[in-house]
């Protein structure tokens, strides 16, 4: 299956909100409901020299506990951004609008200044290098209508007034918490009926980042011009590890950790090594 790209439209990033400074320590609150919370995690985690807020929130499958870092933030709805690459991968699929071997993307020669996106793509490069054009390209082929569905289906964010095909992920036509992220990958890790089996089993391989004898972990970032996020799971003997984290973030300057990871990813994955789950 081959897709070519279209001429696509609108503004993909907006004006970010006012620079704000640094968390130089995080407190995590173990959640044993979604009301009720007991006990502390103090992690010592120096994000730069500016102060942003964010969240985090970390959420164990078998243990049935989860741990949050600014209880407000969490609850509170931003973009998804590339995060949504996740629902778009697992509709596209479900609907066969893709398939996870044979779909090439072809590129029509526009410079990107993302120059990952300035070439051809399998699915999985794709979702792994967050090219958006490739995924406008889909959700041109999925239509607003097959959206809804799933997203009503899956409770997935919210929907505003508007409705922009191909940038409603990335304009805010579609919000979406941290705590609502995890109750969706929740749903994914489960494989909840709403995808099939196969489309689940398809979906693994352009997902996963890492895979190690310990663990296997599955992620998305995302960044809208405003936010920031690290969303996925890790999966390992004993346990299934599902996060989300959102940071404010007005440049890509602020996105990053060094050139090939983003702030949010190596606060997650310092969690992730304290906490003794990789």
């Amino acid at each position: 299956m081959i897709f070519n790209e279209r001429l696509i439209g609108g503004s993909i990033l907006t004006n970010a909100r006012k620079n704000i400074t640094s968390f130089l320590a995080y407190w995590f609150v173990l959640s044993l409901s979604s009301t009720a919370s007991a006990g502390n995690l103090l992690l010592q985690e120096s994000f730069s020299d500016k102060e942003r807020e964010g969240t985090v929130v970390l959420s164990s499958l078998n243990e049935n506990g989860t741990f949050i870092f600014n209880q407000n933030r969490s609850l509170e709805l931003f973009a998804p951004a590339s995060t949504f690459k996740i629902l778009n991968t697992l509709i596209a699929l479900e609907e066969g609008i893709i398939d996870s071997e044979g779909t090439e993307f072809i590129w029509d020669g526009t410079i990107y200044e993302n120059r990952n996106w300035n070439r051809n793509h399998t699915l999985r490069s794709a979702f792994q290098v967050s090219c958006v054009w490739c995924f406008q390209v889909i959700a041109s082929n999925i239509g607003e209508n097959v959206y809804r569905e799933y997203l009503e289906k899956l409770d997935y964010g919210k929907f505003g007034k508007n409705f922009d095909l191909i940038n409603f992920w990335l304009n805010g036509d579609l919000k979406i918490s941290a705590q609502n992220q995890i109750q969706v990958l929740e749903r994914i890790v489960k494989q909840d009926q709403v995808f099939s089996e196969s489309v689940y089993e398809k979906f693994k391989g352009v997902m996963r980042t890492k895979f190690t004898p310990e663990y296997e972990m599955y992620s998305k970032t995302g960044w809208d011009g405003k936010v920031s996020w690290f969303v996925g799971f890790v999966i390992s003997e004993k346990d299934i590890w599902l996060f989300a984290a959102n940071i404010d973030a007005q440049d890509i300057g602020e996105v990053m950790k060094d050139e090939d990871v983003t702030l949010m990813q190596h606060v997650i994955e310092n969690v992730l090594l304290e906490r003794g789950i990789i």
